[in-house]
Order: C-alpha cells, then sequence, then structure tokens
C-alpha cells in the first residue's frame, strides 16, 4: 500500500507476506527485546486495571515502533502527527 505524508510517497506492507525475513529480524532486535521486557514486567502487575493499561500504552508503542521501522517515517513525528 502506498501513502502520502508531507507531499512524499510511502510504501506499507499489505500483509504480512511482504516483509522479509531481514525486516522482521531487525525490528524485533529494534524493537521487539524490549518490548518483550516490558510485556513481562507489566504481566507482574497484581492491579488488573492498571497492568490493562500498561499493556495498552505498551502496545499502542509497538504500533507505532513498526510503523515507523516498515515506512522510515520518524518515530517522533508518528508520535506528533498522526
Amino acid at each position: 500500500m502506498t501513502f502520502n505524508y508531507k507531499d512524499k510517497e510511502y510504501n506499507y506492507p499489505n500483509s504480512l507476506k511482504d516483509i522479509t525475513l531481514k525486516q522482521r529480524i531487525e525490528l524485533h532486535v529494534q524493537y521487539g527485546i524490549s518490548f518483550e521486557e516490558k510485556a513481562k514486567k507489566i504481566a507482574e502487575i497484581e492491579d488488573i486495571t492498571k497492568r490493562a493499561i500498561e499493556e495498552a500504552d505498551l502496545k499502542l508503542l509497538f504500533a507505532c515502533q513498526c510503523f515507523s521501522f516498515l515506512t522510515t517515517i520518524p518515530l517522533e513525528e508518528i508520535k506528533s502527527d498522526f
């Protein structure tokens, strides 16, 4: 899928088959390991409401990181503009 952002064209995969193994590995190294570590800590939170909020926050952050990684749009721009 292509889309325009700030007068520039970007590509975003339509499905998982459009992501290469190299991209998947690089994404895991850059963001996935940290995500897994944070998810383990969050899972230990006893208060279910606080845990749910932390899980949602972490998943939204990871979604932004993935989008940034796959489109090459800087993460800070995604956080502020999208």
